[in-house]
């Protein structure tokens, strides 16, 4: 499934997809408001999410287990995410290099387990790529946060 714009209002999960790819038009094309969680994901699930705005407790939360799943996040407005359930999923392997996620208390969600080597969350929430500046590795063109997440 791919969404490319439109509003989503559930009370429930947004999308019981084993893939799916979120890419809107511009940035504010799709708009995502779940109670539950954006996804709920069945086993071996790749799902893509690369602009939109999303308010939810969780981002993914899995149906069924057996396979690993992905959840690929590069870019969107995440608001209203659960500190202790970012992701309710014990086999699904996330990744945030974009975006900016805050709480139901409007502050940073502490997303940093998720983050992409090579990208650092702002006191804001924002997930920004790391530049020369402010990375201590640098591999073919890629900037990274330690020595150690560069090797």
């Amino acid at each position: 499934v791919t969404v490319t714009g439109g509003t989503f209002d559930t009370k429930s999960y947004a999308f019981q997809t084993r893939n799916t790819t979120i890419s809107p038009e511009n940035n504010e094309a799709v708009k995502i408001e779940s109670d539950e969680a954006i996804f709920y994901s069945f086993s071996g699930s790749e799902n893509t999410i690369e602009g939109g705005t999303f308010t939810a407790p969780t981002l993914s939360k899995e149906y069924t287990n057996e396979d690993e799943s992905t959840l690929a996040i590069s870019g969107g407005i995440f608001t209203g995410l659960s500190s202790d359930t970012i992701v309710s999923s014990s086999n699904t392997d996330v990744t945030i290099s974009g975006g900016s996620f805050t709480d139901s208390y409007d502050k940073k969600a502490d997303i940093s387990k998720y983050l992409d080597d090579s990208c650092e969350q702002d006191v804001n929430g924002n997930v920004l790529p790391l530049t020369k500046e402010n990375a201590a590795a640098e591999i073919e063109g890629k900037y990274y946060k330690t020595l150690a997440d560069a090797i």
